[in-house]
C-alpha cells in the first residue's frame, strides 16, 4: 500500500483537492488541447524540423521543407480517460478499498476517489497532508525521505501524471553531436511557491536529478523589463524544466504522455548531448543582468518571502529555502552579499553594495520607464519613427499577400516583446507558436505567412543605418528565423555600409541563404520602401 499512497500523494500535490468531511479526493488531469503533436524529423537527414503548418529542417546543410504529417498525433483528451480506466484506477484499487468515478471535460479529466468511513488510506492521506485543501497550498509530506526508493519513485510518477508536461515545442536551441535541439519536460506548479523548491530539493537530493532551470511566475522574471505592472504577473504558474534523459527512472501512467516522453528521450539520445546543464551552482550576477524595479514586485498577493526585488531566479529559490543554496550561503564569505550577488568569495561591505545596487536599479528603472513612455501610443505618435509604423505595416501586409499568401497579416509589435504580443492575441496563439517563450524579442513590425507559419520582420529607423542597427535585427532573426527581414530607414542607406555588406554578405545572413534587406522609406511618397 505504501507505493500506492505515495502515488496518490503525488497526484494530490500536482492537481489534487481534498474534501475532508466527505472522505473524498478529486484529481484533475489537464489536457488543454484535444491532441498532442509529437516531434517532427526531416525524412532526408533525420534532423529536427520546426515551424507552423509547414515545417523546415534545422540542418543548415539540408533546410528542406517537411510535411507536418511526419508528426505523430496523440489524442490526449480520449487517451487520458482510457489511461485512468486501464492503468491508474487498477493500480490504486488493487491496494486500497475505494470507489472511483471519472468525469471528462473539454480541458481536463477528473478522477473522484471516495474512501470508506473507516479507512487506513484516508487516515494516512490526512496525516501526511494535515493542512490545506488543494494543490495550491499542500507541501511534500515530511516523511517522504524515510520511504523506500520504490515509494519515492511512485510519488514522482504521480506528480508527472498530473503536473508533468511533455511538449515537442519546448526544446532548447542546443547543438549536439548528431543534430540540433535539446528536448525538455517540465512540472507546472500553480500558485504553490514553496512546492517548487521542495520538488527541486527532493529530486536533487533523493535521485540526483539536475534541474535545468526554474521559470518563476514572479514579476521580475516574467516581466523583467519592468514595463508590465499587470496583476497577472503575481499569480502565474511556475515551471520546473528538466531534460528527459535525467528522468528515465520514472514513468507516466497517462499513455499519451508516456509515448511523447519516449519521443523526447529518443531524440536527445540520438542527437547526443555531452553537457550536463544544471542551474546549480548559480552564476554570479553581473550589473548587466540586473533588472529594473517592477511595479508589482511588492504586490500583497505575492508570498511575503518573495515580495521584493530579484535579479535571478535562483535568488527566489534561496528566499524560499533551497537547502543547497543555504549550504552555499553558509560557507560563503558573507551570506548576505552572496544572496545579492551569487559571489561566495566577496568581501564587499553590505552597506556599500546596497548603495551601489541602488544606483544600478535607479538607472535601469529610468531606462525601462523611458522605454515604456516612448512605447505608449499617445507618445509614439509624436515621434518620427512611430509615424513610419502603420504605413510600413500596411506595406508589409500587402507585400506578403501579393507574393506569399493572401491571408497574410502584419502587426505593429514595437511596444512589447513578441512573446507577450502573440500571447495576447487570443487563447490559441500560445499553441500555434513553437518555443513562444524564447521569442522575447521586439521587432517593430511582424508579419505572418499562414500557409507556412513563417514570420517577416521590419525594423524601422529614422537615422542613418550602421552595423549596430544591422546587429540588432540580426539578433532577432537568429532567434526566430523569419522568412523575410527588412531594415528600413527614412535616410539614404550609407554607401559605405552597402559596400561593406557586398564584400562581406555574411554580416546580414541569418540562415538558409536568407539575408536582411536594407531599404529606404521616403515618407513623402506612398509607394512604400525603395530598393526592394
Amino acid at each position: 500500500m505504501e507505493q500506492v499512497i505515495s502515488y496518490l500523494e503525488g497526484l494530490l500535490l500536482g492537481r489534487g483537492h481534498m474534501y475532508r468531511s466527505q472522505h473524498r479526493i478529486l484529481i484533475e488531469f489537464p489536457h488543454k488541447n484535444p491532441t498532442l503533436p509529437g516531434i517532427a524529423h526531416c525524412p532526408q537527414c533525420g534532423w529536427l524540423a520546426t515551424g507552423f503548418s509547414e515545417l523546415k529542417c534545422k540542418n543548415p546543410e539540408c533546410r528542406r521543407k517537411v510535411d507536418a504529417s511526419v508528426k505523430k498525433i496523440y489524442e490526449q483528451h480520449v487517451d487520458t480517460k482510457k489511461s485512468l480506466i486501464n492503468a491508474v484506477i487498477p493500480f490504486i484499487a488493487d491496494a486500497i478499498n475505494c470507489d472511483t468515478k471519472i468525469s471528462t471535460g473539454t480541458y481536463s479529466t477528473h478522477l473522484v476517489i471516495d474512501f470508506p468511513t473507516v479507512s487506513k488510506a484516508w487516515n494516512r492521506l490526512n496525516s501526511d497532508f494535515p493542512y490545506g485543501h488543494n494543490h495550491h497550498d499542500f507541501h511534500i509530506p515530511e516523511n517522504i525521505s524515510r520511504r523506500n526508493r520504490d515509494s519515492k519513485r511512485e510519488f514522482v510518477n504521480g506528480l508527472l501524471d498530473t503536473a508533468g508536461f511533455v511538449n515537442a515545442g519546448g526544446w532548447l536551441p542546443r547543438d549536439g553531436n548528431n543534430g540540433h535541439g535539446r528536448m525538455r519536460l517540465y512540472f507546472q506548479i500553480v500558485r504553490n511557491w514553496n512546492l517548487v523548491v521542495e520538488i527541486d530539493n527532493f529530486l536533487r537530493r533523493d535521485f540526483g536529478v539536475p534541474i535545468q532551470t526554474i521559470d518563476w511566475g514572479h514579476p521580475n522574471m516574467r516581466s523583467a523589463g519592468g514595463s508590465e505592472g499587470r496583476a497577472a504577473s503575481t499569480s502565474r504558474e511556475h515551471q520546473i524544466k528538466i531534460f528527459p534523459e535525467h528522468m528515465t527512472e520514472f514513468g507516466f501512467r497517462i499513455t499519451c504522455k508516456r509515448l511523447l516522453f519516449a519521443e523526447l528521450l529518443d531524440h536527445n539520445q540520438k542527437v547526443g548531448f555531452d553537457r550536463r546543464e544544471n542551474w546549480f551552482p548559480p552564476r554570479v550576477i553581473s550589473d548587466s543582468r540586473r533588472k529594473p524595479t517592477h511595479t508589482a514586485e511588492g504586490d500583497f498577493r505575492l508570498p511575503v518571502l518573495v515580495r521584493r526585488h530579484f535579479d535571478a531566479f535562483w535568488q527566489i529559490n534561496l528566499a524560499l529555502g533551497c537547502e543547497y543554496l543555504q549550504e552555499v550561503a553558509e560557507r560563503s564569505a558573507n551570506p548576505e552579499v552572496f544572496a545579492l550577488t551569487g559571489d561566495t568569495n566577496s568581501n564587499l561591505k553590505l552597506r556599500k553594495l546596497r548603495a551601489r545596487l541602488a544606483k544600478v536599479y535607479e538607472e535601469k528603472t529610468q531606462i525601462a520607464r523611458a522605454d515604456l513612455l516612448s512605447s505608449a501610443a499617445p507618445k509614439q505618435r509624436n515621434t518620427p519613427e512611430y509615424e513610419t509604423y502603420e504605413p510600413l505595416r500596411k506595406w508589409l501586409e500587402t507585400h506578403l499577400r501579393m507574393n506569399y499568401d493572401v491571408d497574410s497579416v502584419a502587426w505593429i509589435t514595437a511596444d512589447q516583446n513578441l512573446t507577450n504580443y502573440l500571447s495576447g492575441l487570443n487563447s490559441d496563439a500560445l499553441n500555434l507558436v513553437e518555443n513562444l517563450e524564447d521569442l522575447r524579442i521586439r521587432p517593430d513590425i511582424v508579419g505572418v505567412i499562414p500557409s507556412t507559419g513563417e514570420l517577416a520582420f521590419i525594423e524601422s529607423k529614422v537615422t542613418n543605418l550602421n552595423l549596430r542597427e544591422v546587429g540588432q535585427l540580426l539578433g532577432y532573426c537568429l532567434v526566430a528565423q523569419p522568412r523575410l527581414a527588412f531594415l528600413i530607414s527614412t535616410k539614404l542607406v550609407d554607401e559605405h555600409l552597402r559596400e561593406l555588406i557586398a564584400e562581406y554578405p555574411e554580416l546580414v545572413e541569418f540562415g538558409n541563404g536568407n539575408q536582411i534587406r536594407l531599404l529606404r522609406f521616403n515618407t513623402t511618397t506612398t509607394n512604400g520602401p525603395e530598393g526592394l
